[in-house]
């Protein structure tokens, strides 16, 4: 599963958009913890809409200038809370990345499939908190790495207060 993707058809719920604006939407819904670029971009709409998930059309800006818009099909909506509901098998960063992306989107799927997904995230990190412990009694570590685990260990139960919180 393509974390853009899920991106480009979550942002297409609401609004049909042209590329631009999509990046830009994109870049402030994930400020801070994702980027998507136009190389990334531009490739995933035609990927996107050769399988139909979504279409697009020329139109004329205000400024006379074609733009490409797009839009979500209705097996892209189909495909987009497919994305939403799949849990891969990924490494833990990669996981809780996927997932704050999932979180942006969850107005738009229903309460059992997000609770699902939260408490699956939930159960990650909870796992994730005993591996570190291990790790952490390794005495083989420096100071510095010992410390590295101890903010890793401290950051994880603050995600999973956090996360406990708005399920």
């Amino acid at each position: 599963m393509s974390m853009h993707e899920l991106i480009i058809l979550g942002i297409l719920q609401e609004n049909e958009l042209h590329g631009y604006q999509l990046k830009r939407y994109a870049d402030r819904l994930l400020a801070g913890f994702y980027e998507v670029s136009y190389g990334t971009l531009y490739p995933k709409f035609k990927k996107l809409e050769q399988n139909q998930f979504i279409s697009s059309r020329s139109m004329k800006s205000n400024g006379g200038q074609e733009k490409i818009h797009y839009q979500l099909t209705g097996e892209g909506k189909i495909y987009f809370l497919k994305l939403m509901e799949d849990i891969p098998n990924e490494t833990f960063p990669v996981k809780w990345a996927r997932f704050k992306i999932k979180l942006l989107f969850f107005a738009y799927i229903d309460k059992d499939i997000r609770e699902h997904l939260v408490m699956n995230m939930l159960q990650n990190i909870e796992n994730e908190i005993i591996k570190l412990k291990e790790i952490q009694k390794n005495s083989g570590l420096d100071k510095y790495q010992k410390l590295i685990i101890i903010r890793n260990i401290n950051e994880l139960n603050q995600n999973y207060e956090w996360l406990s919180s708005i399920k």
